[in-house]
């Protein structure tokens, strides 16, 4: 289903920024946090998720796989868990993609992102600052 005309939200710093509802489960422990994640096309990962997240949804931080990532903040350590992520539509919540069970990053990041590899990739991403909304669109079939 795709996403028209949804409006952008205004950030930090008066900088409109594209929103979306997730869902965010930890398949191991079945606990679940709802969330919005912000649509990021400068990063190359396919997600990060605050720390905070990974005690909510009963991951042992330092237990995962320590990555050192970089981000638009400048490098940080990161720690991947198994997670699985539903990306929802703005409007009616139906699931428009998931991200199956994969090792996704925890680290100090503000809110939760959605990137390239593994999300962006599958889709055009319109976004019209003047008219202050962006589309998302699948033009092909992905996993």
């Amino acid at each position: 289903m795709p996403i028209r005309d949804c409006p952008l939200t205004i950030n930090d710093g008066d900088s409109l920024v594209a929103y979306l509802p997730v869902t965010i489960v930890n398949p191991h422990t079945g606990k679940v946090l709802k969330a919005n994640a912000l649509v990021d096309t400068g990063s190359d990962e396919c997600c990060s998720i605050p720390i905070s997240v990974a005690k909510i949804l009963g991951h042992k931080l330092e237990k995962g796989d320590k990555r050192r990532t970089i981000t638009g903040n400048g490098e940080g350590d990161g720690w991947a868990h198994t997670t699985k992520i539903s990306i929802h539509h703005p409007e009616s919540e139906d699931v428009i993609f998931t991200i199956s069970e994969s090792l996704i990053n925890f680290m100090d990041v503000p809110w939760v992102v959605l990137g390239v590899i593994g999300f962006l990739e599958y889709f055009k991403l319109t976004m019209n600052y003047p008219k202050k909304n962006f589309s998302l669109t699948r033009p092909f079939v992905g996993p």
